[in-house]
């Protein structure tokens, strides 16, 4: 994706946080079944919950900006703050 305007930055970054949160999703679980204490346990269930509601509003965002949240690499968010930057300083 080629980041020309602020709103393709964004749409680079939403796209960026949902991909981080669906391998979460994925990984949780696996962690919460390794984990050897209890504690530690449901601390890694409840991040899950909470990771799947991300997932969730970050979805809710995507349909309100009329947009498809697929799965990307991260790479994409360091070159978008490098964009960010450029067209800041363009503007100073």
């Amino acid at each position: 994706m080629e980041l020309k305007t602020l709103d393709d930055v964004l749409e680079a970054e939403l796209k960026d946080l949902y991909s981080a949160e669906k391998q979460l999703v994925k990984a949780l679980p696996e962690i919460a079944k390794a984990a050897t204490s209890k504690d530690l346990k449901e601390a890694v269930t409840e991040h899950l919950d909470e990771t799947r509601g991300h997932v969730k509003r970050l979805e809710d965002v995507f349909e309100a900006l009329i947009c498809e949240p697929h799965l990307q690499s991260l790479k994409v968010s360091q070159k978008s703050h490098g964009v960010v930057w450029d067209m800041l300083n363009a503007h100073s």
